[in-house]
């Protein structure tokens, strides 16, 4: 990364978290104003690209040695706000860099390695109309795979949008945690995904206490209490999952 941005820079964010960062959009083209190494960057109207999380593995070809780094900014809300940078790791830097725009996870973590190739279990969240959390399987062997292929479940809440969506019934499901291990002992990688799932309704008299768009009071008081479920995908040939009976029964109610 310091050598995309010759040299590389610190930011530090309002809530006091230091990120590795460029001052400029090497993903697409742009070459960086120079700044001392490790100058601390001050100007944040300037379009920045920060490192979010980095992890080391092979990504893209079994026995190879790479780096994957997440990164934000430098992307637009179309784009997720982010990207995947990949290179190898050669001789103390990093050659062969591809970017995968839009592949913009808050976290990740590596699955156990299978058939020589290293996958990201991670988690990535949005919000439009409603916010939508996703469980995902990166597998960098197949960089053209829609978010649908590796997707393992998208769950849905509506609380933040009780005064804009009007009187109806709503839903706040929720990822609660992800884990992974080989529970059926055949050596490949299962994974489970605990939901906690609460649904209600919004009545008109509670859209009397929205003001200016903002629910004054706890929204989720206008909801039942909260039902825990597990979902179960267990690893197939190929780097697949497969959902058990109970786990589709579940999706098909989500």
């Amino acid at each position: 990364l310091g050598k995309m941005c010759s040299p590389l820079s610190r930011f530090t964010s309002d809530s006091g978290e230091r990120f590795a960062a460029c001052d400029c959009c090497p993903n697409y083209g742009e070459r960086c104003k120079p700044q001392p190494p490790g100058a601390e960057i001050t100007d944040t109207t300037t379009p920045m690209l920060i490192v979010d999380q980095m992890v080391r593995g092979s990504f893209r070809r079994a026995g190879a040695d790479e780096m994957l780094m997440v990164t934000s900014g430098c992307a637009s809300a179309a784009e997720n706000n982010g990207g995947v940078w990949i290179g190898d790791v050669y001789g103390g830097s990093l050659q062969n860099l591809a970017y995968v725009s839009g592949d913009h996870p808050e976290a990740c973590r590596k699955l156990p390695r299978e058939e020589g190739i290293d996958r990201l279990l991670c988690t990535f969240t949005h919000g439009r109309a409603a916010t939508s959390t996703h469980v995902l399987v990166n597998d960098y062997t197949r960089p053209d795979a829609g978010i649908s292929a590796r997707e393992l479940v998208e769950v849905v809440s509506e609380l933040a949008n009780v005064c804009t969506n009007g009187a109806g019934p709503i839903t706040d499901n929720r990822v609660a945690s992800t884990r992974f291990a080989d529970r059926d002992g055949d050596g490949r990688t299962d994974v489970e995904i605990a939901l906690s799932l609460r649904s209600g309704t919004v009545t008109v008299a509670a859209l009397r206490k929205c003001k200016d768009g903002v629910f004054e009071g706890d929204p989720s008081s206008l909801l039942r209490p909260p039902k825990q479920e597990v979902l179960r995908f267990f690893g197939k040939a190929g780097r697949t999952f497969e959902p058990d009976a109970e786990t589709k029964r579940i999706l098909a109610r989500l």
